[in-house]
């Protein structure tokens, strides 16, 4: 029952991955051992991404990726950001882009950055533009 549960819900969205999750150890079809795919689904970190997308943070970077991503978007900006842990960056590259959107279109956790998919794809295009005006100089 919960198999088919677990098939229709996937093939009722757009996943970008499958993880594949071992049913029971005997290898027996149609035999769903919970306590062992409880575990794989803690285990995988799954449980926590489905946690973190019901509550709308779609995308998450590590500070560091973002920070070097998106550096880019503070060009003009007369701090300077040798130095600057990689966190303090993302915060200002944030609160310079966030402005126009939900107070919060993003959150800052321990190691990584969690955003809205809109304030993402803003951060995006302004990114792309920079690059193709870079480009054409």
């Amino acid at each position: 029952m919960f198999c088919l549960q677990l098939l229709a819900a996937t093939s009722a969205c757009h996943p970008w991955y499958v993880r594949c999750v071992k049913p029971n150890g005997d290898k027996c079809p149609t035999k769903f051992d919970m306590p062992v795919v409880l575990e794989q689904l803690r285990y995988t970190g799954t449980l926590e991404t489905v946690r973190l997308r019901k509550t709308g943070y779609a995308v998450r970077a590590k500070y560091q990726h973002f920070a070097n991503r998106y550096r880019c978007l503070l060009r003009g900006r007369p701090a300077a950001t040798r130095g600057v842990p990689t966190k303090e960056i993302s915060r200002a590259i944030l609160d310079r882009y966030a402005s126009g959107h939900a107070r919060d279109a993003y959150a800052l956790g321990a190691s990584k950055v969690f955003l809205r998919e809109s304030l993402e794809g803003l951060l995006e295009k302004t990114r792309q533009d920079i690059q193709e005006v870079s480009l054409s100089l």
